[in-house]
């Protein structure tokens, strides 16, 4: 599902962010993004400023800075529709 999100994320200028390392461990998190195949932003602050708990998470910001947020295992299209 992750490979299939990440995928459609990036195919519209998106980014697919993680919070951390795979179990603290570099190599580990390199092998896995090497398997989704698709470009992944990791970076914990981003978690911090946009006060997300739950994942996955989607943003919508403007070039305002306004954003949207809808949280749950729901499919790309579905969360762009709402």
């Amino acid at each position: 599902a992750l490979k299939t999100l990440a995928s459609q994320v990036n195919q519209l200028g998106g980014n697919v962010v993680l919070r951390g390392l795979v179990n603290g461990s570099f190599k580990e998190t390199a092998e896995k993004i090497k398997d989704l195949q698709q470009e992944v932003i990791i970076d914990p602050t981003l978690f911090e400023e946009y006060q997300v708990k739950v994942v996955p998470t989607f943003i919508l910001r403007n070039e305002k800075g306004d954003q949207d947020h809808l949280k749950g295992n729901v499919s790309l299209e579905y969360a762009l529709e709402q």
